[in-house]
């Protein structure tokens, strides 16, 4: 196969990727908006909008790396699990403790329970 033709297919996924994953969270959005109490979604809004500028830091480009090294040895791939494990418990920390901030910030007691357990998706 042709480097036009792998670059190609490579958009076609990618694309079909991006399309693909707008249109899920779309459809949750509207999921959600429909289930829920306007003032919940609204609290469920603050900590996914929290956690989405976390899940930026939280991979640091390790993923892509992974992926355009050839020889990654099992001693690598364990040292990148730990790193990426501890990161995970630091940014966790953290959001757990800027959870009284936010709560304050938006003048919402509630996201002092809801923070915390929200964020624990950061370590699974």
């Amino acid at each position: 196969m042709s480097i036009r033709q792998q670059t190609i297919k490579g958009v076609k996924w990618t694309t079909f990727s991006s399309v693909f994953s707008a249109v899920v969270s779309i459809a949750r959005i509207v999921i959600l908006a429909r289930l829920l109490d306007k003032s919940v979604f609204g609290l469920i809004a603050i900590v996914m909008f929290i956690l989405g500028i976390s899940r930026l830091f939280m991979d640091m480009g390790i993923s892509v790396a992974i992926l355009h090294r050839q020889n990654i040895t099992d001693n690598e791939y364990s040292s990148l699990y730990c790193f990426n494990l501890i990161f995970g418990g630091v940014l966790f920390t953290i959001i757990v403790l800027i959870a009284p901030w936010l709560a304050s910030f938006y003048e919402e007691p509630e996201l002092l329970s809801v923070v915390p357990i929200m964020a624990f998706t950061i370590l699974l």
